[in-house]
């Protein structure tokens, strides 16, 4: 995977597969590329959906069936817990442990980290995924409110020390809340060393999915089957709409 190709020009599209096994996996994938078609640049597997998570014979077995069924299409490994809006809540340990399987896989090409588990297992994270020639996504998400524009710009450059890619994603309560997200990209665009993804959540913040070629972003989260997050624009609509801008 060249991770200058997937960060340049236009915002890619990277779309979640979610299912509770390997069965519901191979169908979300077959109808994704049946929906969504060209317009899927990467995807998103989301492990929190996942029944027997923690078993990692079954995890190795999922992660190469999954590689196998998306062909060429780049994988990104997610593991989003409940505090930051996902299915399931795991300690720090098992959190590390499943993400590090994932790492030494051989069969991903980025992994998301959360930046609220704190530096020291971003830091072992990011090493290992660094040896394993794995792209990380720093990631922090609040799904009740959007934060200050400057703690928002000061978690984006706190995680250029570990991440390949930095990604914040906030709830705006009022549209001045979709600005200082904006404003927040812009300063970003301008002043940081590495590539980020910058998405103000719910049908409020939806502009700023469209937006990222002129504020930034790079990624952006297109729906194939079901949402993984609120504000989600089918992938299909969401390439059209990125075309004409």
């Amino acid at each position: 995977m060249n991770l200058n190709t997937l960060t340049t020009g236009k915002p890619k599209i990277c779309i979640p597969i979610m299912g509770k096994d390997s069965f519901e996996l191979k169908h979300c994938i077959t109808q994704c590329k049946k929906q969504a078609g060209d317009c899927m640049d990467l995807a998103e597997l989301r492990l929190d959906y996942l029944e027997h998570l923690t078993d990692p014979e079954n995890l190795k077995t999922i992660l190469r069936e999954v590689k196998t069924d998306l062909g060429n299409i780049p994988l990104l490994c997610t593991l989003r817990t409940r505090q930051e809006g996902g299915e399931q809540e795991v300690s720090c340990d098992t959190y590390e442990d499943i993400l590090s399987g994932c790492i030494l896989s051989g069969c991903i090409d980025l992994i998301d980290i959360e930046l609220s588990k704190g530096d020291d297992l971003l830091k072992r994270l990011s090493g290992l995924a660094k040896k394993q020639g794995v792209s990380v996504i720093a990631s922090m998400h609040n799904f009740k409110e959007t934060p200050s524009e400057e703690e928002m710009y000061e978690t984006l450059t706190h995680m250029e020390e570990y991440a390949d890619i930095a990604k914040i994603a906030v709830m705006p309560n009022i549209e001045e809340d979709v600005l200082a997200l904006l404003t927040v990209s812009a300063r970003a665009k301008k002043e940081l060393s590495i590539p980020f993804i910058t998405i103000s959540m719910g049908k409020l913040g939806a502009v700023s999915r469209i937006c990222g070629e002129t504020f930034g972003s790079c990624i952006t989260f297109g729906a194939g089957t079901d949402a993984s997050a609120p504000g989600q624009i089918p992938a299909t609509q969401l390439r059209k709409i990125l075309e004409l801008l």
